[in-house]
């Protein structure tokens, strides 16, 4: 390795030991739900868990696309069967 490429490789260590110092905007539970009536952030005041309820309605979301894939996909394979 060349000092070059060392101090480059130093440097992306360092930048991303940075991005982990910086913290993230704080998660707005109530506008991630907004159908919720309670305060979401009073009752989950705790940053580890805003952080699970915005992955889980994340992953929700992710797995309802998929099954709508898979449904799109289905539908022409079933159309052809019943011919």
């Amino acid at each position: 390795m060349t000092e070059e490429e060392i101090r480059q490789a130093d440097s992306v260590v360092s930048e991303g030991e940075e991005k982990e110092k910086i913290p993230d905007k704080e998660i707005d539970l109530n506008v991630l739900f907004p159908n919720e009536t309670n305060d979401l952030n009073s009752l989950f005041p705790d940053e580890e868990t805003r952080e699970l309820l915005k992955k889980v309605k994340k992953n929700k979301k992710d797995m309802e696309s998929m099954i709508q894939r898979f449904d799109d996909d289905s539908e022409p394979t079933e159309t052809k069967s019943q011919e």
